[in-house]
C-alpha cells in the first residue's frame, strides 16, 4: 500500500497494492485490495472497495464506492460513481454521476451523464470514439436517467431525460422526456417525445413530437407522431394516427388530423362564449364568387339524427 509514494503528502492507503505507484498525488483515500492502485500524480481522489479506480492515474477529483466502480478510469475527473462495477468502462469521460449497480456500466468517454438506478443508461456511447466537443457532436451526451434500466439501451440519443422504471427503455433517438414507470419503453427512433405518467406512450417506437400526460396516454400509439393526450388514457384509437388532440380521461381520437373533447360519457360542453369557427376572410385565400346560389341550395341535404 502507497509503496512508490515520494512526495505525495495527505494520502491514507488501506488494502493490498491500494495505491502502490502512487508518487506525487496528494490528499487521497483507498480503501481496499487495488484501489486507486495506478495512480501517479492524481489529486483529492476517493476510492473505497475492491479495484475502485485501480487504472486512475492522473483524473482528479473522483469519487468510487463499490467493487469495481470507476475500474478502468484513467485521466477523467469529477466523477461520482456509487454502486457495483458503475462507470466500470469509463476512462476519460468527467462530471458524470453514476448510483446503482452497474449505471453508465459501458460509458467510455462521455461527459455531464447523470444516471441514479440499476443499470440505467447501461449502454450509453457503448462504441462510440470522442468524435468531437459536445457543441458540435452530441452523441451520448447530455442525458439524464433515473430509474432501474432507464435508458438501458441508449448508446447514441443526445439531451434525454428519463425519471422511472425502464422510462425510455429502447431509445436510441434525441431530445425525448419519460416520467413514469414505462414511460416511452419501447420508444427507439422517435424524438422530441413528451411523456408524463406511468405507462404513457409505452408502444411508442417510431413515433415523434407527440405530448402525452396522464396513466397511459397515447398508449396505443407506435409510430403516429404530433399526437397531443390530456388526461388518463388518453388518445387515437389506432397505433399510426398523426396530428390528433385528445383531451379528458379516455377521450380517443377515431381519425388522424382529429381533436376530441372528453369520453362517451360527456353529455354537456358548454362556455362563456359560443364556440367560433375561423371563417373571417383575413384566414382565406383565393376567394372566388363562382358558386351558383340555387344550385347550391338545391344539392343541401338536411337531416336529423341521434349521436351515437
Amino acid at each position: 500500500a502507497g509503496r512508490d509514494n515520494t512526495s505525495g503528502i495527505r494520502n491514507t492507503a488501506l488494502g493490498a497494492a491500494s495505491m502502490q505507484f502512487n508518487t506525487t498525488g496528494e490528499y487521497n483515500t483507498a480503501v481496499g485490495m487495488q484501489s486507486l492502485r495506478d495512480n501517479t500524480t492524481g489529486v483529492q481522489n476517493t476510492a473505497s472497495g475492491y479495484r475502485a479506480l485501480v487504472s486512475n492515474t492522473t483524473g482528479n477529483l473522483n469519487t468510487a464506492s463499490g467493487y469495481m466502480a470507476l475500474n478502468t478510469n484513467t485521466t477523467g475527473s469529477a466523477n461520482s460513481a456509487h454502486g457495483y462495477q458503475a462507470l466500470l468502462a469509463n476512462t476519460i469521460g468527467s462530471s458524470n454521476v453514476a448510483m446503482g449497480a452497474r449505471a453508465l456500466y459501458l460509458n467510455l468517454n462521455r461527459s455531464n451523464i447523470v444516471a441514479i438506478g440499476d443499470s440505467a443508461l447501461y449502454n450509453n456511447a457503448n462504441g462510440l470514439g470522442p468524435l468531437g466537443p459536445e457543441v458540435l457532436e452530441p452523441f451520448g451526451y447530455r442525458n439524464t436517467a433515473v430509474g432501474s434500466k432507464s435508458q438501458f439501451l441508449n448508446i447514441s440519443g443526445y439531451a434525454n431525460t428519463a425519471l422511472g422504471y425502464r422510462s425510455l427503455y429502447s431509445n436510441g433517438s434525441n431530445s425525448n422526456t419519460a416520467v413514469g414507470a414505462l414511460a416511452l419503453n419501447l420508444s427507439s427512433t422517435g424524438y422530441g417525445n413528451s411523456a408524463i405518467g406511468s405507462s404513457s406512450l409505452a408502444l411508442n417506437t417510431a413515433g415523434s413530437e407527440n405530448s402525452a400526460l396522464g396513466v397511459g396516454a397515447l398508449g396505443s400509439n407506435s409510430s403516429g407522431s404530433s399526437n397531443t393526450a390530456v388526461g388518463a388514457y388518453a388518445g387515437p384509437n389506432a397505433a399510426t394516427r398523426s396530428n390528433t388532440t385528445a383531451i379528458g380521461s379516455g377521450a380517443s381520437c377515431t381519425q388522424g388530423n382529429q381533436v376530441r373533447l372528453g369520453n362517451a360519457a360527456v353529455s354537456n360542453i358548454s362556455g362563456i362564449v359560443a364556440f367560433t369557427a375561423s371563417s373571417d376572410a383575413r384566414f382565406k385565400r383565393n376567394i372566388q364568387t363562382d358558386v351558383h346560389g340555387i344550385d347550391f341550395i338545391m344539392k343541401l341535404r338536411p337531416v336529423t339524427y341521434n349521436f351515437d
